[in-house]
């Protein structure tokens, strides 16, 4: 009960601190000062300001976490129970698909990279490397930030929102790198059997190898089964079309009741239940992790939304230039801003674009 009085108060105060804003800057230009200390008071006035706004972005990013962190320890728990209260004779769903649940109910709404484990989180912020260690502990960077006390569950959720990447190096030695938009949940320690983890979104893997423990991801429509190689999995449940692409090694990739080996070079591609394998420029599929797109008659739509995860920013296009393709490389560097890549884009097709608020348009 306290929880849910307190979760609207926590929504009305971001709204009453985006009004306490406005009322703030109308005060600050109405204020009327004299020559002698005009500089000087403009450019307080504007501190204050700043120093106002600085605080509401914190307290807003709390408010979000905070959000995330209650729909996290929510699932878990309803996770708990419904293994409780499981009756013989009825249709047992899997852990897996149990963890993928509570996945799904996780908002990538937030503006910096997030670690959760129940009601215990982290901000991730830099591009930090985060470790886990065999006892069960995580390192952000260099330095230990949660230990296994802190850690209250199992599972450890990572989720990295859209304009972010991240990377995870696990116990074992197999290092994950996560694209924007995607969310990852992996046990606090592996188990002796198998290393398992769960993906929404798209990663590059590089797996070590263990001949006595497989190594397999999880995704909404496919399992990934390897002992050691290197591979990427783009599977954004809200997309339509998922994959995976071999760079090394081999991978036993399941889709349903059907069961294909990828060989170098191979990607598998499963859009709507159809399943095809094809020979692949693997590059151009795991580039992403470089700052890079490589195109090879890459569809503006589908060109948009990877621009669109990249950057966090909403693009809106209009369906008639659907129609148009693209060759050449991308590179994303950090100075360039999105309105700078679409201006490159523009050299080669006649179109132009908006940017009203937060969103792009992209016209004709």
């Amino acid at each position: 009960m306290r929880e849910d009085r307190e979760k609207p108060n926590k929504i009305e105060l971001s709204e009453w601190l985006d009004e306490s804003n406005r009322k703030l800057q109308d005060f600050l230009n109405n204020i009327e000062i004299s020559d002698e200390i005009s500089e000087y008071a403009e450019k307080s006035k504007w501190d204050i300001l700043a120093n106002v706004n600085r605080r509401i972005d914190n307290n807003i990013k709390k408010i979000r976490l905070f959000k995330l962190t209650a729909a996290a320890a929510a699932c878990i728990a309803l996770l708990t129970i419904s293994t409780i209260f499981y009756r013989p004779g009825e249709v047992k769903v899997s852990e897996t698909e149990r963890l993928m649940s509570v996945m799904e109910t996780l908002t990538d709404d937030v503006e910096e990279v997030c670690i959760i484990a129940g009601n215990t989180q982290k901000i991730v912020e830099n591009k930090e490397l985060i470790t886990q260690t065999e006892e069960g502990k995580l390192l952000v960077g260099k330095d230990e930030q949660l230990s296994t006390d802190d850690l209250e569950t199992q599972y450890i959720t990572i989720v990295v929102p859209n304009g972010r990447r991240s990377s995870v190096l696990f116990s074992d030695g197999s290092k994950v790198h996560l694209n924007a938009g995607t969310k990852l949940v992996y046990p606090k320690i592996f188990s002796k059997e198998s290393r398992n983890i769960l993906v929404d979104g798209e990663i590059f893997i590089d797996v070590a190898s263990d001949n006595n423990r497989p190594f397999i991801v999880h995704t909404k429509d496919m399992d990934i089964q390897v002992l050691g190689t290197q591979f990427n999995v783009r599977a954004y449940n809200k997309d339509n079309e998922s994959s995976v692409v071999l760079a090394k090694g081999s991978v036993q990739v399941t889709t349903g009741s059907q069961t294909n080996k990828l060989i170098p070079g191979q990607g598998i591609f499963n859009i709507n239940g159809s399943t095809d394998i094809k020979d692949v420029d693997v590059y151009s599929y795991i580039c992403w992790k470089d700052g890079r797109i490589q195109l090879m008659d890459e569809p503006f739509d589908a060109l948009l939304k990877k621009l669109s995860r990249y950057y966090g920013i909403e693009i809106i296009s209009d369906p008639q230039l659907n129609n148009y393709r693209f060759e050449g490389k991308l590179n994303l560097y950090e100075s360039l801003s999105l309105e700078e890549i679409l201006k490159t884009l523009m050299i080669s097709k006649p179109f132009s674009f908006t940017k009203e608020e937060c969103k792009i348009y992209v016209h004709p």
